[in-house]
């Protein structure tokens, strides 16, 4: 077995970053994005259907609604911009785990990892990009 399973075994299969301290990750955020694009285009529609009815009392009936709808959006976007703080957080506990791994290991075989490749013993050509 290995140490990782080990621990979670030993820790009644919790996630990873439980077992090890870290952030845990935030729920998926695609679904609040597709909200937040759904009420944002139901809003220009109740609008454009506003103007389309050349009246004036729908184009202000579509305008209340309108507003009403977008005093719900500041609400959205902070939530994602919680989510994000939320998704760098717990990038950045895995980056110092991989930066405390990529310590421990052998020069060579780190910079191997890193995607350096070696044309001679004491030259280290950087990865390419493309």
């Amino acid at each position: 077995m290995s140490l990782y399973n080990k621990i979670k075994y030993d820790n009644a299969n919790e996630s990873a970053e439980l077992n090890l301290g870290l952030v845990i990750p935030t729920d998926y955020q695609c679904p609040n994005v597709d909200h937040l694009l759904r009420s944002i285009s139901d809003i220009q529609r109740t609008l454009d259907y506003g103007l389309r009815q050349g009246d004036e009392d729908s184009l202000i009936g579509a305008i209340e609604d309108a507003s009403f709808d977008l005093d719900f959006i500041p609400n959205y976007i902070e939530e994602l911009r919680e989510a994000i703080i939320d998704i760098r957080a717990w990038g950045e506990d895995w980056k110092a785990i991989a930066k405390l791994f990529i310590n421990t290991l052998p020069e060579e075989q780190a910079l191997s990892i890193l995607g350096y490749e070696f044309e001679e013993e004491t030259k280290i050509e950087q990865p390419s990009l493309f």
